[in-house]
C-alpha cells in the first residue's frame, strides 16, 4: 500500500484538493458516454470551486501526464483503460490518489467471466453461465435455457450485448461480442 494511502483526511475547503484531474474520452468504444460524464463531473467540481481540468488519454498522450503537475484524479473513463485497473495502476505507481475502486478490484470487476469465478469460490449466488470461445459452447450455452444474454467479457456497460431468446439467435449474438472483445 502506498505510503500515500495512509493520509487521508477529510477536507473543508475545495482548495485543500489542488489541481484535479478529471480523466475523460478515452479509446473505448463508450467513448461519448466517457465524455458525458467527464463534462458533468468536470462541471460539478469547478461549480463547487474545485481546480479541476479535463485530461483525455485520447488527446493528450498520457506518458505526459505525470510532469502535468495534477495532485489527484477523478476516473470518469469508461471501458478498457479506464475501468480495468490499467489507468489506477499507473495512478498508484505514480502516488496520485484517485477515485473508485484499486487496481485489483478493478481488474476482477471488468472481466465478467473472472467475477463469476469469485463469486462461485465464495459460494455467492451467480446465475450460471458459459464461456463461448468455440462453436461447441454455443450447444453448452443453449443447454442453460432460455433467455439468455450473451456479452463481452472486457467490456463495460451493455456494449455488444445480446438478449437471446431461442436457439435461432444464439448463433449472430456471438459474433456481435467478438466484435467488441475477445470471448
Amino acid at each position: 500500500m502506498s505510503p500515500r494511502a495512509d493520509r487521508r483526511h477529510a477536507v473543508a475547503d475545495a482548495a485543500e484538493f489542488g489541481r484535479v484531474a478529471v480523466m475523460l474520452g478515452g479509446f473505448s468504444s463508450e467513448r461519448e458516454v466517457s465524455l458525458d460524464t467527464g463534462r458533468a463531473v468536470l462541471a460539478a467540481l469547478r461549480q463547487r470551486g474545485v481546480d479541476a481540468h479535463a485530461w483525455d488519454p485520447a488527446v493528450q498522450p498520457i506518458d505526459t501526464f505525470a510532469s502535468a503537475g495534477f495532485d489527484r484524479v477523478w476516473i470518469a473513463l469508461h471501458g478498457p483503460g479506464g475501468e480495468d485497473g490499467a489507468l489506477q495502476g499507473l495512478l498508484q505507481w505514480l502516488e496520485i490518489p484517485y477515485t473508485g475502486s484499486g487496481v485489483m478490484a478493478s481488474a476482477i470487476a471488468m472481466d465478467k467471466y473472472r467475477s463469476k469465478l469469485v463469486w462461485k469460490g465464495l459460494g455467492m449466488p451467480t446465475p450460471p453461465f458459459q464461456v463461448l470461445r468455440e462453436v461447441a459452447d454455443l450447444e453448452r450455452a443453449a443447454a442453460l435455457g432460455f433467455p439468455l444474454m450473451i456479452k463481452p467479457a472486457h467490456e463495460g456497460s451493455s456494449v455488444g450485448m445480446s438478449k437471446v431468446d431461442d436457439a435461432q439467435q444464439l448463433d449472430a449474438a456471438p459474433m456481435l461480442a467478438s466484435g467488441e472483445d475477445v470471448l
